[in-house]
């Protein structure tokens, strides 16, 4: 299938979607000065959507995939890119390309925690990365949570 790229969307803060469903995703964490970065993709096979309760998606329904370590090389290539984007024009790059590759403004959301549950619609990110939901209450700043997009629930 061509031009996957089409396909892919990004849903705040960590997951890569395949036409509205899983098929990765990023975890960051801070250690000091430095950050921990954790991938995980479905390359050639996506998990019983019954285990993960949610749509699942491979790479390998847009086409051939190379194995996994050419996938890897190719990952990490392309973060070293952003990278050095980052050092060099600051976060606002990022943040701009970010919403290139998300849901459109307007998307409804919900947002699940530990102790909340919001619902609105996704109005775009503050310049530090945080989501921005638009609720009944007012639009709010998110910086953590359980993501579900509120039609087909990703």
């Amino acid at each position: 299938m061509p031009a996957a790229r089409v396909r892919l969307s990004i849903k705040w803060p960590n997951d890569i979607l395949l036409d509205g469903r899983k098929l990765g995703g990023i975890l960051i964490e801070r250690e000091g000065e430095r950050l921990v970065i954790g991938m995980g993709a479905n390359l050639q096979a996506a998990p019983d959507q019954a285990l993960t309760g949610q749509g699942t998606a491979c790479l390998a329904q847009c086409g051939p995939v190379g194995d996994v370590e050419d996938v890897a090389r190719a990952v990490l290539a392309r973060l070293g890119q952003w990278c050095d984007i980052w050092r060099r024009e600051g976060f606002e790059s990022l943040r701009l390309a970010w919403l290139e590759r998300a849901h459109p403004p307007g998307t409804p959301l919900v947002v699940r925690g530990a102790s909340t549950y919001e619902e609105g619609r996704f109005a775009g990110l503050t310049a530090d990365g945080r989501l921005l939901l638009d609720t009944v209450a007012g639009t709010k700043v998110i910086a953590t949570g359980d993501i579900l997009l509120a039609e087909g629930r990703g």
